[in-house]
């Protein structure tokens, strides 16, 4: 409650059409683009091209890095920099109250109460250029006895004029009292507007005698209604306290503007604190469609007024007691300006609390901190989750200005945010960039076709926590599934699915929320708004101990309730719940942004008795219900928000009987449940060589896919039922991961022993890999490897080509098979950085090439691998030559051919495959290549081993490649 007020204060203002799509940043802009006003207050902000132009009542401004600069009550600078203008400096010698775009670029309307601009006299209003500050002499407004508070610039009939509101009782000599219209250009006074104020609000005949007049007014868009309010009566002798309507018909002619004769409210001809307050109007906005307006007000508490509050009303409504569509309080504390975007409602004042309908000067029941600024949902009034904070919180925010790019404050304060956060030190003049803002939080909900989920409850199992979904449309339901779910669905009372959450109570009086997505919940989350831990315990400057001297809110008086509710639906801004053995239907706004529920309630009952609903949902402008009665499903048509008609029957082949009944978009089926993953390993006499056999399952699909660690740093294999050889002796953790057919994975880990059966034979094969193309260069990538391990690189290419490695590697061997192809061998010591790079051997030119590498470890490192090779020719068997080898060394075998169906090689059985390279069986001019060992040393003479490829080679060369034991 403020100060005894017997004139006007600084009016608020609304902006123009903004195109916003979300709210816009609870951080404020950069502080040096906005020059520090030094005291008083700002009471007025518009944008000019790059000029924000700031009037108030003040005496200096200090620009970013600079000095405090003289400037009495109006100001410009460059918003893009902050920069202040040295020559706009008009100095009014009264404060600014009203700023508006001039009708010509470069120009700006400037009214108040001053008598002076430039060191001149002027009468309360005056066009001037932005540029220097300097009049527009060709705009000569009439001369008011009073101060002007508004001005509104509309185009009617052809003519463009300014409606000016405030209070004046004459314009230019003849009477007008509160409203008058010039030509926005040359400032003549209109015969357009005629109508008159009158009348003290405060009609007792004590207490507080304000001026009479207007003391705010809006447009619509298209023009065609102006909405005022301020300290009147009546207008044109009509009853309408404190707020009229007035349409603005599309003529010229005189007296043409008329009082709108169906639309009246009562709602604010009740006294305020008549004792401080005549008139306690303080902002008006109309929205960016012109469908509504926002009227914010002062006054002190007093129950079922607007006293304190915001109200939304329509513009098209008629009648003669004319209802808002909502109200939101602050529980006796002053509400100044309101601006409308596309997205919010903006309120500032010096508000403790938001959403407190019950209580005078502290919390009471729904009250959530808004400390001197919030954002409103414009469809209900429900405080959004934007909450910047100002503290202390003044008097008032006297200005709220939106651009395309920001939302800009004028107040008497300087600090944003709060003590438990981030402080912002942003002397009364403020902005909060768009850009950087976040969307309200949506409040969509399903439609039919969907998913209706029954959680738990049934009378007939009360304790019962079974998830099901049924499919359901306008034409029936399926019999349903039974969904997996950790969720106790027995303690929930009541819930509803908006914005992809699921919202609900429970038995414990908690209010909840979890993300949903195709039938898979998040972790619950406590949904208390009431007491939000950046303003918690803050002090408030205000109240008593206990009685408004912190922000913290209060929770909402149906958290005490939740333990009684039977069901909850939700659509359009509303939050609807029955209460066993209470035949109402109630509802409350709701907001999914902040997850208030509003303070008031109210019932939509239609005629009929709600006390056995156990469950219901809204779609498609129905209200769906179960009842304790039966088990079948109704419908029934909301008109207005209200049940009307007779319920329809939509099933009755199941059981719908829940109070966890919500419904979802499409056709949803249980979750995937994950595979289980397990195994079995063979390794014959505990020797290096394993065989793994899968045992794994999935519950509810099939297992698609293997992925097999073996713990000892090779390639992982995909194989179902693989083989694989240790290096060593050792205990190795083998992880088994399986992948389902609809993604779900499983691992299992065991511990596999092996011994080496030649523990005196430090030679291993490490790893593999291969790789074939039809290009001018062919890379094969590197394994996992160690410092000191040996690559050894087999290449198949056309025997008349040339094929390059990088630099570093040996060349082994070199052998052509007539004109079929050529082989060759090359070598190179490991680093372990090169473990997953790539090995590049460029040809002559593009042609079908393939490279076969493996990796061996333990090799002496003074001995040199060597490479002895042979050809053949029009033959299936391939035969490696006969080597004599020192005792320890290994003998490796590798075959390459030329063909063109060979997809596998027949080896001895004494040797191990390691690595194998084909063509696509058919391949004109395919190749292929294997790679195997005896995974033991060799001494003396070792014979050639023989290998048999699936078709008749046109060419082959077979290589016994050497690796000298250390």
């Amino acid at each position: 409650m403020t100060a005894l007020v017997l004139g006007f204060a600084a009016p608020a203002h609304s902006s123009p059409i903004v195109n916003h799509d979300r709210i816009v940043s609870a951080v404020p802009g950069a502080k040096g683009l906005s020059p520090a006003v030094n005291d008083g207050h700002v009471s007025s902000i518009v944008q000019i091209g790059s000029t924000m132009v700031v009037g108030g009542t003040f005496t200096s401004v200090t620009p970013s890095g600079g000095a405090s600069t003289p400037r009495a009550n109006l100001f410009a600078f460059d918003v893009n920099t902050g920069a202040l203008s040295t020559t706009f400096n008009p100095a009014p010698n009264a404060e600014v109250l009203e700023l508006k775009p001039g009708p010509t670029a470069g120009t700006v309307y400037v009214a108040g109460s001053f008598t002076q601009l430039n060191g001149s006299s002027a009468s309360h209003v005056a066009l001037l250029n932005v540029s220097d500050g300097s009049r527009v002499s060709t705009f000569k407004p009439p001369t008011t006895n009073g101060s002007i508070y508004s001005l509104a610039q509309v185009t009617r009939g052809g003519q463009s004029m300014m409606i000016m509101g405030g209070t004046f009782s004459t314009a230019g000599g003849v009477a007008h009292v509160g409203l008058a219209a010039v030509n926005a250009t040359t400032g003549a006074l209109s015969s357009y507007m005629n109508n008159q104020v009158s009348g003290h609000h405060n009609d007792s005949g004590t207490g507080a005698q304000g001026a009479i007049g207007v003391r705010d007014l809006d447009v619509t868009p298209d023009g065609s209604r102006l909405v005022a309010i301020g300290n009147f009566k009546r207008v044109d002798t009509l009853l309408r306290d404190q707020l009229v309507m007035i349409t603005l018909p599309d003529t010229s002619t005189p007296n043409s503007s008329v009082v709108t004769p169906d639309w009246t409210t009562t709602r604010y001809s009740p006294y305020c604190a008549s004792g401080a307050f005549d008139s306690y109007m303080r902002g008006l906005s109309v929205s960016p469609d012109g469908s509504y307006f926002v009227v914010t007000a002062t006054g002190g508490y007093k129950a079922n007024t607007l006293c304190d509050a915001a109200a939304r009303f329509e513009v098209n409504t008629t009648g003669t007691d004319v209802q808002p569509t909502w109200v939101t309080y602050t529980g006796g504390d002053t509400l100044w300006s309101n601006v409308i975007t596309e997205k919010a409602v903006y309120v500032g004042g010096h508000q403790r609390w938001l959403n407190n309908s019950f209580a005078s000067d502290q919390a009471g029941p729904g009250a959530v901190p808004r400390p001197g600024l919030a954002a409103l949902n414009i469809q209900t009034g429900i405080p959004m989750k934007w909450n910047p904070g100002r503290n202390p919180r003044g008097a008032a925010v006297y200005a709220l200005y939106a651009t395309p790019t920001a939302l800009w404050m004028g107040s008497d304060t300087s600090l944003i945010g709060s003590s438990k956060a981030t402080i912002y030190n942003r002397p009364r003049l403020a902005f909060f960039p768009l850009a950087t803002g976040q969307p309200e939080a949506s409040d969509a909900t399903a439609s039919l076709p969907g998913t209706a989920f029954l959680g738990g409850n049934n009378p007939t199992a009360p304790t019962n926590d079974t998830l099901r979904g049924v499919h359901l449309s306008t034409s029936g339901a399926d019999p349903g599934t039974t969904f997996p779910s950790d969720i106790l669905w027995s303690q929930v009372r009541g819930s509803f699915m908006a914005g992809g959450k699921l919202w609900y109570g429970k038995s414990d009086n908690t209010f909840n929320s979890r993300t949903y997505s195709n039938g898979s919940f998040g972790p619950e989350v406590k949904v208390d708004p009431y007491n939000d831990p950046i303003w918690a315990g803050v002090a408030t400057g205000s109240g008593s101990p206990g009685h408004g001297d912190t922000f913290d809110g209060k929770q909402n008086a149906l958290y005490a309730q939740l333990s009684t509710v039977t069901g909850m639906a939700y659509a359009n801004g509303r939050l609807y719940y029955t209460k066993g053995g209470d035949a109402n239907l109630y509802w409350r706004w709701f907001n999914t942004d902040s997850g208030i529920i509003g303070a008031d309630q109210f019932s939509a009952n239609g005629g009929q008795n709600w006390s056995k609903t156990l469950g219901m949902f809204i779609t498609g402008g129905k209200l769906y219900f179960a009842t304790t009665t039966d088990g079948s499903l109704r419908s029934e048509l909301l008109v207005n928000g209200v049940p009307t008609g007779s319920p329809t029957v939509v099933d009755s082949g199941n059981d719908w009987r829940s109070r966890a009944l919500f419904l979802v978009d499409g056709t949803v089926t249980p979750a995937n449940q994950p595979p289980t993953a397990a195994f079995t390993s063979d390794c014959p006499g505990g020797g290096l060589d394993c065989t793994f056999t899968d045992g794994s399952s999935d519950p509810d699909g099939t297992v698609s896919s293997y992925d097999w660690d073996f713990g000892d740093s090779t390639a992982h294999s995909t194989a179902q039922n693989p083989t694989h050889h240790f290096s060593d002796t050792g205990t190795y953790q083998v992880t088994l991961t399986v992948t389902d057919n609809s993604s779900g994975t499983g691992s299992v880990t065991r511990p596999v022993s092996v011994t080496n059966p030649n523990p005196n034979n430090p030679i291993s094969f490490v790893a593999g890999s291969s790789t074939q193309a039809n290009a001018s260069s062919v890379s094969v990538t590197v394994p996992t490897v160690q410092d000191g391990d040996t690559l050894v690189l087999v290449g198949n290419v056309g025997a008349s080509k040339t094929a390059t490695p990088p630099a570093g590697w040996t060349l082994l061997g070199d052998k052509s098979a007539t004109t079929a192809m050529r082989s060759i061998v090359w070598t190179r010591a490991a680093q372990a950085s090169d473990s997953g790079s790539s090995v590049k051997v460029t040809l002559d030119a593009q042609h079908r090439a393939g490279l076969t590498l493996a990796v061996y470890r333990g090799l002496s490192t003074t001995t040199a691998v060597t490479a002895t090779g042979n050809t053949d020719v029009s033959t299936s068997s391939h035969t490696t030559p006969q080597v004599t080898v020192p005792g320890g060394s290994w003998v490796v075998s590798a075959w390459t051919e030329k063909g063109t169906t060979n997809t596998s090689w027949t080896i001895p059985g004494t040797l191990t495959k390691r690595v194998a390279d084909y063509s696509t069986a058919g391949t004109t001019g395919g190749l292929s290549s294997q790679i195997a060992d005896p995974n033991q040393s060799s001494a003396g003479t070792v014979a050639g081993s023989t290998a048999t490829s699936t078709d008749t080679s046109s060419g082959g060369v077979n290589w016994s490649i050497v690796l000298p034991a250390p």
